[in-house]
């Protein structure tokens, strides 16, 4: 199964969904952006946590969604602007490299303990985290595919566009 395929499947299951990254940091900031461009979409059901996700971590729980989808750069040792999906259990056993990897983990973890929902985690291989603003073309290539597959199954019902009570205070 690959990933756009996989992610059929989680988008089924109606996430919210996080984007977390520095959008300073080129590649970095994917998730961070494909969340502000989600958003314009699906509304409150996406959250840009940027560089502190874990802000959000009390909204996360309260929305009381069966699933919370991650996305983030990391590095996995992929090309450039390659996306997989992985789960909480493979960060204990895949040798990832990101600038916020504590943070990430940290918050997986809490979620774990204070919500049933399950955590899934959309990686993007980054080409380059170096300071400066933009994306790679590689990662804006995956950001714009990525977004029409989402958007696209959201017209075709696979993902509910849910505006549940939740207040994004961004």
């Amino acid at each position: 199964m690959n990933g756009l395929e996989s992610l059929s499947d989680i988008l089924k299951k109606n996430p919210v969904i996080l984007g977390v990254g520095n959008v300073l940091r080129r590649d970095d900031g994917f998730g961070s952006l494909l969340a502000q461009r989600l958003k314009k979409v699906m509304g409150q059901r996406v959250i840009d946590g940027g560089i502190a996700p874990e802000n959000f971590l009390g909204h996360l729980v309260k929305q009381n969604s069966p699933s919370i989808l991650i996305i983030d750069a990391l590095d996995f040792g992929g090309i450039a602007g390659e996306f997989k999906i992985f789960y909480p259990q493979d960060l204990n056993t895949t040798n990832f490299f990101t600038t916020h990897n504590s943070t990430l983990s940290l918050l997986i973890k809490f979620l774990q303990q204070q919500s049933e929902a399950d955590i899934i985690i959309l990686a993007v291989q980054p080409k380059t985290i170096e300071f400066g603003e933009g994306l790679s073309k590689e990662l804006s290539l995956s950001l714009e595919k990525i977004e029409r597959f989402i958007v696209s199954s959201l017209k075709e019902g696979i993902c509910q566009n849910s505006n549940s009570k939740f207040q994004n205070p961004k």
